[in-house]
Order: C-alpha cells, then structure tokens, then sequence
C-alpha cells in the first residue's frame, strides 16, 4: 500500500505517489523555481539589466550631466558643442551556481514520501539562502555609504525616523563629483528600506508613529493592523521590504527607480531532470544558473547600522 503525497503546485490538491511525480518533473520543479524567484532580493535591489555571453562592462557612478549646460548665444553664432560624461569601465564575468539533488532508488521504490518532501524544503531553502549570501557578498565589497543608529531600535533610547531621515538624506544630498554644478546631485530619489522580519514590530512600538494614529481605530493603524499594514503602506515615506533572509544588525535604504545593483544573465535561474543514474540507484535534478552581480549606483542606497538592541 502506497501513502500519498500532497504536492503545491499547479496540481494543488491531487495526490501522487514518489514514482509518479517522478514521471511529472514539473512538480518537483515548478514549487522550486517559483519558490527561489519569489524570495531572490535581487529583483528589488538590482536592476536587470539583460542577457550577456559571459561577462559584462558596465560603468559605476555615471554623472547624470553631460560636460557643458546652456549658455547664452548671440545671432548668427555658432551653438557650441557638449559631450557625455563617462566613467570607467569595469569588466565583470558571470558566475555560474548551481547543485544537484538525488532522489535514491530507495526513495522512489518504498514510496518514502516524508523524505522526499523534505529533501525538497531543504534543498530550495539551501539555494535560497545561498542567493542571500551572494547578494550580501556582493553588497558588502561595494561603496554604499553608512549612516549609524541612535540606539538600538529595540530600546527605549531608539530614534527610527530619524535614523531613516539620516539615510534618506545621505542618498538624497549625494554629490556628484568632479562636476562643475557646485549644487548637484545624483538625484536619488530612496523609496524603500530592506528590513529584518525580527525587528519589523519596532516600527509598531515607535512613540511617534503610534501618536500619529492616536484616535484611529481602523484598520490604518498599525497598532491594530500589526506590521503587515506598516508594510502595505510603508515607513517615514519608504515602502518596507521584509525578506526571507537579511542581516541581524543592518536595514538598506534604496531608490527603486534609480536601482544600486545590476543583475544580467548568462543562464538564467533553471532546474532540469529526471536523470536517471542507475550505476548509483538515483534519479537526479540539476538546479543552475550564471549571471553577473554588480553595483554601479553605490550612491542610490545607504545603510543604516547599529540597529540591533
């Protein structure tokens, strides 16, 4: 007697046996893939910028000004000419990444259902997690600045809008360098803030927010929506981001619009199989992908660090 197994997918509610989702690789793949695409914090830091053929050049910190403005211009005169400002180039080649997952003949043989369903929790969690570490590689050797927290956003000491105006202010007042606008600015415009799930009730038992509500009791208020309503409609004007993964310690503030990172694929994320090794009794998938990370906009985010307390 086989025992069934419940698999989320676009089969939602059929029950299959090992062997016959064996024979129906899309629904070992599809709750993965769906999976690692829904919690890859690249989508909303990085900017993708397409395909390429194993590296890219891109430019970092490119002045939104070209050498020369207007000027005034007598009849008859000659226009004069400007040119675009460029930065330097940097060469980057994509990374390939990737792991291959083993159902054993045993496995598929004995119907061991409970060990194929966590084989497959575990393995999507394991390749999610390792995206969040590539990311935060990738964050962390770059220039984005730093502004330092108060206090602790868990103690009575914190000051959460004014460490996210301090961030705000740091993207919105970056100076461009080298530009002969002694005023001008990259004009970042930060929309959003990437927070830890941990410290997302912080902004609920924030004195200034929970004063800003005093009297409303609908479902706007945040001290009875709890943290999903602040994260529907954002904090001190930047829309919440709370991920899977994320720092202990840290939160980024970004613009959306004007994106830090880039993200272009060599082979974009893609799981195939079965493929069946009968010299090893195990059928395997082959989880991959190549792409290149970068940021080229370090001036688009800020950190703001010391939040934990």
């Amino acid at each position: 007697m086989t025992t069934p197994i419940t698999t989320h997918s676009i089969h939602d509610g059929v029950k299959f046996s090992v062997s016959e989702l064996l024979g129906m690789p899309e629904l070992f793949i599809k709750p993965i893939l769906e999976y690692l695409t829904e919690w890859d914090l690249v989508s909303a830091i990085f900017e993708d910028v397409g395909d390429n053929n194993g590296s890219i050049a891109y430019e970092k910190d490119v002045a939104p000004f070209t050498v020369d403005g207007l000027e005034t211009i007598a009849e008859f005169a000659e226009y004069p000419s400007t040119l675009p400002v460029s930065a330097g180039k940097i060469v980057t080649a994509a990374e390939k990444e990737g792991r291959w997952l083993d159902i054993s003949y045993e496995m598929r043989d004995e119907n061991k259902v409970d060990q194929v369903n966590r084989s497959l929790t575990q393995f999507r969690n394991a390749a999610a997690y390792s995206n969040y570490e590539r990311l935060k590689s990738v964050l962390e050797k770059s220039d984005i600045g730093t502004v330092a927290a108060a206090a602790g956003w868990r103690t009575s000491d914190a000051d959460i809008f004014g460490d996210t105006d301090k961030a705000i202010e740091k993207i919105a007042d970056a100076e461009i360098p080298d530009v002969v606008q002694s005023e001008a600015t990259y004009g970042f415009d930060p929309t959003a803030m990437v927070v830890p799930r941990s410290l997302a009730s912080s902004f609920i038992k924030t004195e200034e927010l929970r004063s800003a509500y005093e009297g409303n009791l609908d479902n706007t208020n945040p001290v009875f929506a709890g943290y999903k309503g602040v994260t529907a409609r954002g904090f001190n004007g930047l829309q919440i981001i709370i991920p899977k993964f994320w720092y202990k310690d840290r939160i980024l503030v970004f613009d959306e619009n004007n994106k830090p990172g880039l993200v272009s694929h060599t082979n974009r994320l893609a799981m195939t199989g079965p493929f069946d090794e009968p010299r090893h009794d195990k059928v395997g998938y082959k989880l991959s992908q190549k792409r290149v990370l970068a940021v080229h906009n370090p001036k688009a985010a800020a950190w703001i660090t010391g939040i934990k307390g």
